[in-house]
């Protein structure tokens, strides 16, 4: 069901919704000082169709996943809200 909160994952609050087939509003918190452990909402809108196939790639690589795995999600329209995650968590 697009636009539904899916909690993704639980240890940092991270949450996802699903805009249409390629688009994806994430957020969690994130550690801004990890001394005290204090945290501040970061969101973050991911359209896939902005990104070409390297950079979805070079964001899904630190996660375990091939070039080959990448490139057949894209051409068989499959994983794109992991796909998506990935560009999220590897963003600033």
């Amino acid at each position: 069901m697009k636009n539904k909160w899916i909690c993704t994952d639980p240890s940092c609050n991270q949450y996802r919704a699903q805009l249409d087939d390629t688009r994806f509003l994430f957020k969690e918190d994130r550690v801004v000082n990890p001394e005290t452990g204090e945290t501040e909402l970061f969101e973050d809108e991911i359209n896939l169709d902005d990104l070409d196939r390297v950079e979805i790639t070079e964001a899904c690589q630190p996660f375990g996943y091939t070039e080959e795995q990448v490139g057949k999600w894209l051409a068989e329209g499959e994983e794109f809200a992991l796909m998506a995650e990935c560009v999220f968590e590897m963003s600033v």
